[in-house]
């Protein structure tokens, strides 16, 4: 498992609450048994407020944006938990994205200054 330090997700802070943190980051100071025996409590109060989000409209309450914004939200959202290296990447997919979702006059101007900006003469 990964040590680094992991922000919780706009799920997992539905799912806990700030005494389960504060319970959690005790854990790894109780000898013996009953640290994993309380580590699995809190997971399983955890599920627990997983399966009672099933019945509620919270999860798709979460992202209520039109559907364009939805998936520049979902990107962003996942983008935090990446390294640079794959941020990178994702804003190279994300640029190419609203590329083709570019009108062709937006197209036509953005390849025009794409081209005078490395001196290609006109598109």
């Amino acid at each position: 498992m990964d040590n680094e330090f992991m922000k919780l997700t706009k799920f997992d802070s539905m799912l806990t609450s700030k005494e389960m943190q504060l319970v959690k980051a005790v854990i790894p100071y109780i000898d013996g048994d009953a640290s994993a025996m309380l580590g699995m409590i809190i997971k399983f109060q955890e599920l627990r407020n997983a399966a009672a989000l099933r019945s509620t409209d919270a999860v798709s309450a979460m992202n209520t944006d039109n559907a364009q914004n939805k998936m520049e939200n979902l990107f962003n959202d996942i983008r935090e938990f990446l390294s640079e290296e794959e941020q990178e990447t994702m804003d190279m997919m994300m640029s190419m994205m609203e590329m083709m979702n570019m009108n062709e006059a937006d197209k036509q101007d953005f390849m025009g200054n794409y081209m005078d900006m490395f001196g290609m003469g006109d598109f």
